[in-house]
């Protein structure tokens, strides 16, 4: 979790968007546990994680810019929705709140 948005404040701190926050595009991968060093706390081994297809987006929309105001707000909703997936065991995605929240509103019309 920590490492996840670490690597979103060190995306947006260089002033990118990552435009590809999602669980199957994110790696977890484990050191070595040869050796005590290499071990996390409470003797479990370390795990690194990283985030596959960065920029893909930017070079197959390359025409289709949007503001990077705009691009990082979206990354935030994308980490909120990985987050909430970690929490309820559920792959949950942007569209899926998107459709909620508008089938919400229409039964609140109604």
């Amino acid at each position: 979790l920590v490492q996840l948005v670490s690597a979103v404040r060190a995306v947006h701190g260089n002033s990118l968007a990552a435009r590809t926050l999602q669980l199957n595009h994110i790696l977890c991968t484990q050191e070595n546990v040869a050796s005590v060093a290499s071990s996390g706390p409470y003797g479990l081994p370390k795990m690194r994680l990283r985030i596959n297809c960065v920029g893909i987006v930017d070079v197959l929309e390359f025409e289709a810019r949007k503001g990077l105001e705009e691009l990082q707000n979206a990354d935030m909703r994308a980490l909120g929705c990985i987050l909430l997936s970690m929490t309820t065991g559920m792959e949950i995605n942007a569209n899926d709140i998107y459709r909620n929240n508008n089938l919400q509103q229409q039964a609140q019309i109604l």
